[in-house]
């Protein structure tokens, strides 16, 4: 059963929408209009000086002609020096609003992406095109960034000098504005197909990126260090990622010999419009449609404009285009479809009922469970057992509504899961997981952070401590207030210790249904059976999911659900299984001769 994620295409029409729309969102309105009057009035400075360039050269003609007195220059001097100064306040202005707007841009880009991540359905997370498209998104947060900026760039300082200019080139003579129509055109072609370019190259590289930052992490992180030293993997990981390197700088080779072979061919024909330009304002001049000063300033303003359109276009048109791609990958992760549901209270005292249920996992060969019916009484403990990927794991995810059963039904009392929204789905569930996390924060908040929604409670708080039996005294030198990060000037726990603030946290969570997958792996025999014991205690009045390899502290049960390849086996008490004679029987008869000595 093919499982894909439903995220709509976007067009770059789109993509620039979108993100320009919550730039202006996120931005206050006085810096969004004063950046952009800013740009607008810098622009016009540059042709205005052009245009007082004219009157000065002019004017100078006119003094060595004896048609003028040389003191009449002092005006124009001042003026043409006045211009230069507003513009270069302008231009301060202008990076002052887009460096404000940059910071709130970023944080609500970065805002958007958590909040995404925490609402789209979980299933995602098992599908390579939703890690690919995240890992995308995230390259495409800063490139979202200069969008703006260059779209800011384009539209009201380059947009606004190309208006400006081609008024003043108008009144000039109306032929010479076919020298903006040869500047531009051939440097906007070659933009747009780099940008093309670029974007697939982007598509198809986003695995290949996926795979490096693995590979590198695995060379160097702490979390790999000792098999990677011990067993010598770390030159096996290295030719990994250096094959991996390789194929993703011959994508980018190829896609950049491309786009500048495309772009040097176009800039001749640029260079061609030069000289096309130059001819213009010759036969201008000669024919008396333009005075000498104007045949100067003009000169001037097209060597200025043939360098601001080189750099809007081959900066910021060609960034712009470039990291497209990265930004379409982010507006279509921000549209992906997220996980839905009403705002329905769950009800755990009504007990939880499964129905003829079953799953798989993307692009694998056969369910994880299959065609499974059983009901959960009100308070009662249950025990999932049975081998490795027998599916105990994926059926308490399920369980939890943390994973969509593929057919079937799973209600809460009378209620359907399907039917629930997600904040309603956990809000009365808690868990300790087998791979759970080791929070570089102080004692107390990861404890205390499994319950965020409501003021910290200091009676619960002591109370998950002592049922977790963490002894503050023995480890933890500043009590509560220990970081556990020697990375932050902390300490580091031994894996029980870890697996025991893990269980306080758990237990922390004010919860109707709580589950344990196998969270005692580094805790002898001997303290598991005593902590489940307890823990079934504890857990009275509530339902409670134990998953466990160890079938004796399966006992402390109310039932014990056996599966097996994805099915129920059998339900029962232990010793209504032992007298089955079953898989269960059979599994715990081999775990006793591991503690039996001859």
């Amino acid at each position: 059963m093919a499982k894909t994620i439903n995220s709509p295409k976007v067009s770059y029409l789109k993509t620039v929408k979108y993100i320009y729309l919550l730039a202006l969102k996120v931005s206050p309105w006085p810096y969004n209009i004063a950046g952009i009057l800013a740009n607008t009035l810098s622009a016009s400075c540059f042709v205005l000086a052009a245009y007082t360039m004219q009157l000065l050269f002019d004017r100078v003609h006119g003094i060595v002609e004896g048609r003028f007195e040389p003191s009449t220059l002092v005006f124009f001097v001042l003026f043409a020096g006045g211009v230069r100064l507003f513009e270069q306040a302008l231009n301060a202005f202008s990076y002052i609003f887009g460096s404000i707007r940059k910071v709130h841009l970023r944080r609500a880009i970065n805002q958007k992406i958590h909040e995404k991540a925490f609402k789209i359905p979980a299933i995602n997370y098992e599908c390579a095109e939703t890690l690919d498209c995240i890992n995308k998104a995230k390259n495409g947060a800063e490139n979202a960034i200069f969008v703006v900026i260059g779209i800011n760039a384009l539209t009201f300082f380059f947009g606004g000098y190309f208006i400006a200019t081609s008024i003043y080139l108008y009144s000039l003579r109306p032929a010479l504005i076919f020298s903006l129509v040869l500047v531009l055109a051939p440097t906007a072609f070659a933009q747009y197909m780099k940008g093309r370019f670029y974007s697939r190259f982007i598509d198809e590289s986003a695995p290949l990126e996926r795979k490096m930052d693995y590979y590198e992490r695995a060379i160097y992180h702490r979390e790999f260090f000792k098999e990677t030293r011990l067993l010598g993997i770390a030159a096996f990981t290295k030719e990994l990622y250096l094959e991996t390197l390789a194929i993703f700088s011959l994508k980018k080779w190829r896609t950049a010999k491309k786009t500048y072979s495309l772009e040097m061919g176009l800039r001749l024909i640029t260079l061609a419009g030069y000289y096309g330009v130059l001819y213009l304002l010759l036969d201008s001049l000669l024919g008396g449609y333009i005075s000498i000063g104007a045949f100067a300033a003009v000169l001037a303003l097209v060597g200025q404009m043939f360098g601001f359109f080189q750099h809007a276009l081959g900066f910021y048109g060609a960034n712009l285009m470039k990291g497209m791609g990265g930004v379409k990958a982010l507006v279509q992760f921000l549209n992906m479809e997220e996980q839905k549901g009403e705002s329905i209270e769950l009800d755990f005292s009504e007990g939880i009922s499964l129905s003829n249920i079953s799953f798989r996992y993307p692009n694998a060969e056969k369910d994880a469970v299959s065609d499974i019916s059983l009901d959960i009484k009100p308070g009662e403990t249950l025990a999932l057992v049975g081998a490795n990927g027998a599916g105990k794991t994926t059926l308490v995810r399920l369980l939890m509504g943390i994973l969509p059963p593929d057919t079937g039904e799973i209600r809460v009392g009378s209620t359907v899961m399907a039917n629930v929204s997600r904040e309603e789905l956990y809000k009365k569930t808690s868990a300790v997981f087998q791979k759970f996390q080791r929070y570089k924060m102080s004692l107390k908040d990861n404890i205390t952070i499994s319950n965020l929604t409501e003021e910290i409670s200091k009676k619960h708080l002591d109370k998950a401590i002592s049922e977790a039996e963490i002894n503050i005294d023995e480890v933890f030198s500043e009590g509560l207030d220990t970081v556990l990060s020697r990375e932050f000037d902390g300490i580091d726990l031994s894996g029980g210790q870890w697996q025991r603030v893990s269980l306080a946290r758990g237990l922390y969570r004010a919860c109707e249904l709580i589950v344990l997958d196998e969270p005692t792996s580094a805790i002898d025999p001997i303290e598991e059976s005593k902590l489940y014991k307890k823990f079934a205690e504890i857990s009275k009045e509530k339902i409670a999911l134990i998953v466990t390899h160890r079938l004796g502290s399966a006992k402390i049960a109310d039932r014990i659900v056996v599966l097996d390849n994805g099915h129920i086996d059998a339900v029962g008490h232990h010793q209504q299984l032992m007298e089955a004679d079953g898989l269960y029987a059979k599994m715990y008869l081999e775990q006793a001769k591991w503690y039996v000595t001859n």
